[in-house]
């Protein structure tokens, strides 16, 4: 199945779980990309606070 159709069932999907209200169906979509967001810059945080010099270095292969 081509990516265009996977999108395609995924907005199918929500308008089906919205009673197909595509305004319910955009703010469903619009309050998950917030979530979604939030938690990308909760990780970006997460990994900025662990990572170390030590872990930065390039590693020489031989």
């Amino acid at each position: 199945m081509a990516a265009k159709q996977f999108v395609d069932c995924d907005v199918q999907e929500v308008l089906d779980l919205c009673g197909g209200d595509p305004m319910a169906a955009l703010r469903v979509a619009l309050i998950a990309n917030a979530l979604l967001e939030g938690e990308l810059d909760r990780l970006k945080a997460e990994t900025l606070a662990d990572t170390s010099p030590e872990l930065c270095r390039p590693r020489l292969v031989s």
